[in-house]
C-alpha cells in the first residue's frame, strides 16, 4: 500500500464509523488497544473538534436552540453529512438545510451566519464599481462582489442584526467591508435593483430599477454600493 491509499485509509477511519477493515492491517496496534481502538479514538477527537467549529460558526443558533439541543443536532448532522471539506470551518456548508427538518427559527438564523462565514473567506472584490463606471453603464457588466450574500429571513430573526419595520420577512445583505463582516437590511425599494445583482446584469438595466425611486434613495443606494466595494463590475456573459 502507497502513501496515497494510506492517507485515504486514515481519512475514512476519521470520518466513518467503525472505519473500513483495512484499518486492522495498515495500522498498528498499542500495546493496550488494537489498531482499530487506536483510529477510534483519533475519530472521537475529530468528531469533537467538528462540533466544536460548529459551536464557532454558528453561536446564535447554539444559543436559540440551548447547548445541549445544539450538539445534539451537530452529532446527527456530522452523521449525516461527514466532512469533505480541507478546511473545518466549511463543515457547516449544509447545516442550515438539515436544521429546516425541525427547527425553522434555527434554520434560518443558521442561514445568516453561514452567509458571514462565506463573506470571511470569499476572495477580494477584483475589480469593484467606481464611479466613472456609472458613465459606462450601458457596457458595464455588474454582479455582487465575490463576499457579498442576500439573504431573506423572517423577522424575529432579522432583528438579531438590524433594527426591522414590522415586516414579516427582511432581505438581508450580508458582506465584507474591509477586515469586518457587515449585515444590512435591504429596503423594498431597492430589491430588485439588489437581485438583479445577485444574477448579474447591465449597469444601465440595475440604475433603471432605481429611476422610479426619489433621488436621494437612488444616490445613497449606488454611493454605499461603491464605498463598500459591494458591486463587482465582470465580464459579460457570452
Amino acid at each position: 500500500m502507497n502513501l496515497a491509499e494510506i492517507q485515504s485509509t486514515f481519512w475514512q477511519c476519521v470520518r466513518t464509523e467503525p472505519g473500513p477493515d483495512e484499518q486492522d492491517v495498515v495500522f498498528s496496534a498499542s500495546p493496550t488497544l488494537s489498531a482499530r481502538d487506536c483510529m477510534a479514538i483519533y475519530r472521537r477527537m475529530y468528531w469533537y473538534r467538528q462540533v466544536d467549529a460548529l459551536f464557532e460558526v454558528f453561536p446564535l443558533t447554539a444559543e436559540l436552540l440551548g447547548p445541549e439541543a445544539f450538539t445534539r443536532a451537530c452529532s446527527a448532522y456530522i452523521a449525516r453529512f461527514p466532512s469533505e471539506a480541507p478546511a473545518i470551518e466549511l463543515q457547516g456548508r449544509q447545516f442550515a438545510p438539515f436544521l429546516l427538518e425541525a427547527h425553522f427559527d434555527a434554520a434560518a438564523l443558521a442561514r445568516v451566519e453561514w452567509a458571514k462565514l462565506e463573506a470571511i473567506v470569499a476572495k477580494p472584490n477584483p475589480r469593484p464599481l467606481g464611479i466613472d463606471d456609472l458613465y459606462n453603464s450601458e457596457r458595464r457588466w455588474v454582479r455582487l462582489a465575490p463576499s457579498a450574500r442576500l439573504v431573506s429571513t423572517p423577522a424575529s430573526v432579522a432583528a438579531r442584526f438590524v433594527a426591522v419595520n414590522g415586516a414579516a420577512d427582511v432581505m438581508l445583505i450580508v458582506y465584507r467591508d474591509g477586515f469586518v463582516v457587515r449585515t444590512a437590511d435591504v429596503s423594498p425599494m431597492t430589491l430588485d435593483a439588489h437581485e438583479l445583482l445577485r444574477r448579474g446584469a447591465l449597469l444601465a438595466e440595475v440604475c433603471a430599477t432605481l429611476a422610479s425611486h426619489p433621488l436621494p434613495v437612488a444616490n445613497q443606494t449606488v454611493g454605499q454600493w461603491i464605498a463598500s466595494q459591494l458591486v463587482e463590475v465582470a465580464d459579460a456573459p457570452e
